[in-house]
This record gives C-alpha cells, structure tokens and sequence, in this order.
C-alpha cells in the first residue's frame, strides 16, 4: 500500500489534474479531501476534454475507484450532473466506481444564496468569492449548525434543519437573500433516492483500501497559498488545502503517505483578487498569459499572471514538506531572453528585507520584490523528450530552483498549451530525482507512455510482423499486449484482441508480473526503423480481425 499525495504549491492551475491523471494510471483509489465544486480540473482523454469540478478525476481510469472525501463539502446537483457529463463523454462504468463518504456537509444552494448575499453586501470589499457556496458552508460545519451526507436520509429531520438554517440566514440577509427553501427540499426528496448507492462510511472505505494495500493518489484541490490557515488571507478559500487537509479530509495516518509532490507552475499565476507580489501588469503578464493560455479551468476567466516567486514557494515547501515538485509549463518561457526570479521581499515603507512570506495581506500588498536575473533559452523546447536535450539555461534555470527551495524537482513540462499537440507530450523525466519515472517517451510519434513495457522488434512474432506491415487498416490502432511464457525474459509479445480493456487472464498476469496492460499504438515504420523502442496510446479502439 502506498499513498501519493498531490498538491499545488502556489494559487492554483499549476497542473494537478494532469499530474494526478499520469499517477492514477497506476492507483486503485482516488481520493478528494477538501474544497468543493469551486475547484475545476481539465483531462484529456482520448481527444476529449473533460471537466472536472467535485468528481476525482481518477475517473478516467478504468477500475479505478473515486472516494469524495470527508473533508469535502458536497453540492449534489453538481455531483449528478458531472456523472451524467462524464458517462455521456464515453466513461459509461463512473457511477459503479464513484463513492461519496457519508460524513461530508452538504454543500446546499441555500449556501451559494448567502455567499451570493455577502459579496453583495461587501460591496468594494469583496474577498472574490465564485459564489459557489463553499464558505458558508465550512462555517455551518464549523459552528455545528451544518447537515451531514447521512443526515439526508432522515428526511424529517433534515427538513427540520435545513428550515432552521433557512430561516436564520433570512433574518441575517433580509432582501439580499435570494432563496426558496421550499422548492430545495423539493429537490432533495428525488436526491435521497438517487444519492444513496454513493454514499459509504468513508472512514471504512478508507481503512479496507490500506488493509489490502490499494495505491492511494489523493487529488489536491486549489493550492496552498489558498488555504484557509497558510494561504494570502482573506483572499483564500475556506478549506484546509495542503497536506493537513489531505490527512484529516480522508482519515489518513502519517505512515501512511509514501511521497507527497508539489506541483508548481514555471512562473506565477492566480485567479481573482488578493495579493500577488510578482504580478507583471504590462508586456511580460500579457505574453505569460498568451503563450501559456492562463484562464481558469471553471470559469474561464483571464488569470493574472508574473515571474516565478521563490519566496512562496520556499513557504509552500516549510508547510507541506514535499518530497520533490513537479514542473509545469516550462516552455512558456521560451522566448524570453532574461527570465527573472523573485528571490526575497523588502519592506517597501523602510527597506528592511523579510524573513518569510507575511501572514499580514497588506503588508503582502506593499512588498518589493527583489529578483534574480536569469538567461533565457531562447529556441523552443517543443518535442524535446530526455533531460539531455533541454537547453543548458533551461536545465541551470530548474537546477537554480531547487537550490533555493531546497527540493528536487521530478519531471517538467513542456507543454504549455494543450492544444499543442498529445496530452501527455513533453513530460520530461529527470534522471537521479526521487520519484520512480512513470512516463516514457514514444519513439514512433509525439505521445508519453504512463504504463509501459519495453518490446524488442526482435522479439515479436513473425505472425505477429507480418500482420501488422501487411494490414495498413490496424496501423497505428490500439491492442492490449501481453508477453506470456518467461516473465523474467519474455520472448514473443501477442495481441489480444479486445476492445474494453483487457481479459481477466491478462489482469492476473500483469497483477504478477506488476508490469500494468498497455494499450500500445504501433506506426507503420517501426519494424523498418527501431529495434527498440515504447509505444504509445492512441486514440481508438479496434478488435483484432
């Protein structure tokens, strides 16, 4: 059993989903700790977009298991409506392998209502809240006025306090609050009966996936600069989002977590409002935000965006501890000719340089930034797929990275915008990091392997060679491959033909052999031109004539 915790070291967008994504492609379970459907997540499969708001975007794994965790507050109607996207998108099984645990607060639009209410009121001095309800409810939790998961299937006491909270909150807000409590328990009498083969004591499902050694990836939500206790206060949101919320959001032990990975953009970006000490307004934020596509996954709206800062993430590194971070987005920084760094904060007011990052927003907001200058690469790290290949800027820029925060990083990204190319193109691997390489590059065309196994041209079978230069229709189609006879030296690689996802005969072996089935895609020249070499997924599934 091992637990992989990820999370986003700086105001969030920095690439969890795709990182957590690659991870689940070897999980048993997914897990959400914390936040709501405030959080959106972005996935490409199979050239589908798909949006991830409350669901775990484990999803998109076969038998992967999705756990909404305790920690997280639930709006149903956007839960039935995810489910309903996704399976229509193509991932028919999410609703057998999606579960909610019971303890989590109901995530009402009652609350939305007053987060609605209290922007309003606020007026000029709005925290920027998405409306979505997230902090009225982690206040209703927190001063034990909140309904649970479990509590929905009682359903006169659930009218009960839903009226009473109702009821308060329309004393408090008056004409500001747009609310008929009438019509959500309406709602809610179709939701008790649809809800209730999700809903599962979270606690136990937790402790059953550790008792038979399940891999665990635990999804972060936003980031750690918005976390309610360490993040640029008022301006967060209202959940624990680092590696405390994780534990407590799930019921995990210490002992339990093998790595825990900090994912952190090649510069800096955030939504909204609060501070922002590297914020660039003019060229550079401009072309940061064009070449790098900078608009936020839910809403879509531009973010604003600036230098890398290493003072925050040094913070991010003191509170989550990370083991390494991983690297997005490197190549936004291609045509740049000097690329600067924040490396420390001045007292704007008297000079004096600060130790740390202020738990004070304004003193936040006065700031001066002292920075680094670095040379630019100056040439495009598209296609580059070894750590040997990048620029020797682009490596010292990483390398000075680390120096300063003190963490290894284990892979970076080029691939700044999606729809550049593969989803999974440009992760690079840096050789000597802590963390087992979980992604190859395809020698055949622009995709990353997340599951390989490595085939010698040698070795496949002359039944086998000649289908496939003979038949151009299964050119670069999808097979599941297994290599039966000698685990240890196999000698024959075989297709089998299937169009789901493999047989029971092919799951055991791979269990024992713990090398995961592939879908391998194969190009017309490799038996001309490679004698090894990984292959990658494709798009399309098709049976073996």
């Amino acid at each position: 059993m091992s637990t992989t915790i990820i999370i986003g070291s700086q105001w969030g967008d920095e690439g969890k989903g795709k990182l957590t994504d690659i991870f689940c492609s070897q999980a048993d379970v997914v897990a959400r700790a914390a936040g709501g459907h405030n959080a959106g997540h972005v996935v490409q499969a199979n050239g589908i977009y798909h949006n991830f708001r409350l669901l775990p975007s484990g999803l998109m794994v076969p038998k992967c298991q999705a756990l909404i965790g305790t920690g997280v507050v639930f709006h149903l109607p956007t839960f039935f409506q995810e489910l309903a996207d996704i399976q229509e998108e193509g991932i028919k099984d999410a609703g057998e392998r999606v579960f909610v645990s019971d303890r989590c607060h109901v995530n009402f639009d009652l609350h939305g209502a007053v987060d609605a209410a209290q922007e309003e009121e606020l007026a000029g001095k709005a925290v920027g809240s998405m409306r979505r309800g997230i902090g009225p409810c982690y206040s209703t939790k927190a001063i034990r006025s909140g309904i649970r998961v479990a509590e929905i299937f009682n359903e006169a006491r659930f009218e009960e306090k839903l009226r009473r909270l109702a009821a308060g909150y329309q004393k408090r807000f008056g004409g500001l609050l747009k609310y008929d409590v009438d019509d959500e328990i309406a709602r809610f009498k179709e939701y008790r009966v649809a809800i209730q083969k999700y809903v599962v004591d979270g606690v136990l499902f937790m402790a059953r996936a550790k008792e038979r050694g399940a891999n665990i990836v635990v999804e972060g939500s936003q980031a750690i600069l918005l976390d309610v206790d360490y993040g640029t206060y008022p301006h967060v949101t209202s959940s624990s989002t680092g590696l405390g919320g994780a534990i407590s959001g799930l019921g995990l032990g210490i002992r339990d977590i093998k790595e825990v990975i900090g994912v952190t953009k090649a510069y800096n970006t955030r939504l909204g409002l609060g501070g922002f000490p590297t914020e660039d307004a003019g060229e550079v934020g401009q072309q940061l935000q064009k070449l790098g596509g900078e608009y936020a996954a839910v809403i879509k709206q531009k973010l604003r965006c600036g230098w890398l800062d290493l003072v925050a993430l040094r913070y991010s590194c003191m509170i989550n501890n990370y083991d390494s971070i991983q690297l997005s987005k490197l190549d936004v920084l291609d045509t740049f000719e000097r690329i600067k760094v924040g490396i420390a904060y001045r007292d704007r007011d008297t000079g004096a340089e600060m130790p740390s990052f202020p738990a004070d927003h304004d003193v936040l907001e006065r700031v001066e930034v002292v920075y680094e200058e670095l040379p630019g690469w100056n040439t495009s790290i598209a296609k580059r797929r070894e750590w040997a290949e990048l620029p020797t800027e682009a490596q010292k820029y990483v390398e000075y990275i680390e120096r300063f925060i003190g963490v290894k990083a284990n892979q970076v990204d080029w691939n700044g915008c999606s729809a550049r190319g593969h989803y999974y193109a440009g992760l690079i691997y840096i050789p000597g990091s802590r963390m087992k390489r979980v992604s190859w590059p395809c020698r055949s065309c622009e995709a990353i392997l997340c599951r390989p196994l490595l085939v010698s041209a040698q070795r496949v079978s002359t039944t086998w060679r000649a289908l496939m230069t003979t038949s151009p229709a299964l050119q670069q189609e999808l097979f599941f491959l297994r290599v039966p006879g000698d685990d240890a030296n196999p000698s024959v690689a075989m297709a089998v033909a299937d169009d789901g996802g493999g047989t029971a005969e092919d799951e055991t072996w791979a269990r024992r052999t713990q090398n995961p089935l592939l879908v391998w895609c194969f190009s017309p020249c490799f038996f001309e031109t490679h004698d090894k070499a990984y292959f990658c997924q494709a798009k399309h599934r098709t049976r073996v004539p």
